[in-house]
């Protein structure tokens, strides 16, 4: 997260007090949906996405989990590529790792953002950032209630994996 955040300049304290900032987060997810900015029906002007970028990018030194996922939602969302992309795809497999965080995976919605990214052909050209993506997938498959599991078959997991071996 580090490169993330060096990349976009800026800090921001480790930790910010009496803020809630996950609600603040999903507060700003909410009102782009609204907006049509992260279904892709309306794009965010560039000005107002580098400022979404660099305000969500400095958040990415947190510990909360619920709050990661949050920030990557809208940033995959938004439609990052390249070197940041590569970065929340990494953080987002790092986070699959733990089962504690299979529950928030479910409840920020992360699945469909991953399968969303591995159907899109920009992340053909980036090929680490797809292997993060499908090693997230991986790990969240193999969750033990399969919640997950039907939400990936649900979400057409298996033909958009397929695309990228034929």
């Amino acid at each position: 997260s580090s490169g993330i955040n060096a990349e976009y300049g800026g800090s921001l304290p480790m930790e910010i007090e009496n803020v809630d900032v996950s609600a603040q987060v999903e507060e700003l997810s909410e009102c782009l949906l609204r907006g049509g900015f992260l279904t892709g029906a309306v794009q965010l002007p560039h000005n107002y996405r580098v400022k979404v970028f660099q305000c969500l990018i400095n958040l990415l030194e947190s510990k909360d989990s619920r709050l990661l996922l949050r920030i990557s939602r809208v940033l995959i969302s938004l439609g990052i590529y390249d070197k940041s992309l590569v970065n929340i795809s990494k953080l987002i497999f790092k986070l699959t790792r733990s089962e504690n965080n299979d529950e928030l995976f479910l409840e920020e919605r992360i699945v469909h953002c991953l399968l969303k990214l591995i159907s899109n052909a920009k992340l053909a050209e980036e090929g680490q950032a797809m292997v993060y993506c499908i090693g997230a997938i991986k790990v969240l498959s193999a969750n033990t209630d399969n919640a997950i599991g039907d939400l990936l078959g649900q979400y057409g997991a298996i033909q958009a994996l397929h695309r990228h071996l034929v």
